[in-house]
């Protein structure tokens, strides 16, 4: 089996005629809405691998549900056949709770060897939905998430080749937010750790390729576990038509406020950046855009300038309209798709380290970097003073997007990938 491999490599090759037709069964716990909603960057990462799958033959999905109250059966299929058409058949089947309605899938191999009733997607209706989809006879299976694969490996029936898309390697967020924690909440994270550990190498060593975010991520992968079969599919957009960079002094933060991380993040930036931008830059905006501001414990006191957007459906006018981009994070795992969506459309970008981690931006010349407030309002300040410097480094992150980043070429070379597995 071959070792390393990213989905750049090949791209322009056509399908060998041997694996034209593949039959392919995604399996997500995602419930992505209209194709009209602004979404997360997982759930464009899930249209991103249903094009590329639909792109080398037919295609069945299976959703799992989150659990609780359920909407009717027909509406999610519906849904889901208006943002993915190219799909032939959806299979829906409902998440379980565990005890005190949680889900524990990490608690698992602590618990005891099969008590994979602690995982939402592993209860005896979850293994038979699964069995029943995959029983129509497919050449492969793609699961996206840890929530995904955990029904695959519960099944002891006969499966073909799987695939699973680790994305951004959970157990790193995990590990990261532990200092945040307090004692107790450390001690029982540490715990828990090793159950993580043990569950995401297991799935990834019954795959026959996982698939990671970035070249940083399959790295270690590949390092720490010894995992030959790793490959890189990026996060990619749609790269839009080039816009100029306006004058108007504003800055912009995107991201689902209900994710600790981003509101974090958007509490950094309205609290210790912003007052230190306005100073210098009186007229300056600053733009937080994503689902639930409820989550921004500043929210009912913002100093002048800011908004809080709440969700907005398009984004694109958006991006048009902003000077620059601002993506404070300190905590978290994978790549940001809202980053790769700035340097698309030709923003300039100031960001932590850990913010554009695993993007391979090079700082100064595609992306400023710096780690503190105080410097992170220093780059902004300069940037809201200097137009042309925009301008070069927006058109430098843009061709970095192009290279790297471009929705189809991305969905080309995983479906080239994939059909040269089979062949």
């Amino acid at each position: 089996m071959p070792g390393r491999r990213e989905v750049g490599e090949g791209a322009g090759g056509g399908l060998s005629r041997a694996v034209e037709g593949v039959r392919s069964l995604y399996v997500s716990t995602l419930e992505p809405g209209p194709r009209t909603t602004q979404c997360s960057g997982i759930q464009q990462r899930g249209d991103l691998l249903v094009e590329a799958l639909a792109s080398i033959g037919e295609l069945e999905v299976l959703v799992y549900t989150a659990p609780g109250p359920a909407a009717p059966r027909g509406t999610v299929e519906g849904v889901l056949r208006e943002r993915w058409a190219r799909v032939a058949r959806v299979h829906v089947a409902a998440q379980r709770r565990g005890p005190g309605g949680r889900r524990h899938w990490h608690l698992d191999p602590l618990v005891a060897p099969r008590s994979h009733v602690w995982a939402g997607t592993s209860g005896p209706e979850q293994v038979a939905a699964l069995e029943a989809a995959a029983g129509r006879g497919f050449d492969l299976i793609l699961a996206q998430g840890v929530g995904a694969m955990q029904p695959v490996l519960v099944s002891g029936a006969p499966r073909p080749p799987v695939y699973f898309d680790m994305n951004d390697i959970p157990h790193r967020l995990f590990v990261r937010r532990i200092p945040q924690r307090s004692w107790p909440g450390r001690l029982s994270a540490c715990v828990r750790l090793p159950g993580i550990l043990w569950t995401e190498r297991r799935m990834a060593s019954a795959s026959r390729r996982t698939f990671v975010c970035s070249e940083l991520d399959r790295r270690y992968l590949s390092s720490r576990w010894r995992l030959p079969r790793v490959a890189v599919v990026p996060n990619a957009v749609a790269v839009p038509p080039a816009s100029p960079v306006p004058a108007e002094p504003n800055v912009l933060f995107v991201g689902g406020l209900d994710y600790p991380p981003n509101a974090e993040a958007a509490e950094l930036l309205i609290t210790r950046i912003w007052p230190l931008v306005r100073r210098e830059v009186p007229e300056a905006t600053l733009r937080i855009v994503g689902r639930h501001p409820d989550r921004v414990p500043s929210r009912g006191s913002l100093p002048p300038g800011v908004e809080l957007t709440g969700h907005l459906a398009e984004l694109a006018g958006i991006y048009r309209s902003t000077r620059l981009v601002c993506a404070p994070v300190r905590v978290g795992a994978g790549t940001r798709v809202k980053l790769i969506e700035a340097a698309a459309h030709g923003r300039p970008i100031v960001a932590t380290p850990l913010a554009a981690e695993g993007l391979g931006l090079r700082d100064g010349i595609e992306v400023l970097l710096a780690r503190e407030p105080r410097a992170l309002a220093a780059h902004c300040i300069r940037l809201l003073r200097q137009l042309d410097d925009c301008q070069q480094l927006g058109c430098a992150a843009r061709r970095a997007a192009e290279r790297s980043f471009d929705r189809e070429r991305v969905v080309a070379a995983l479906g080239a990938l994939i059909a040269s597995d089979l062949a």
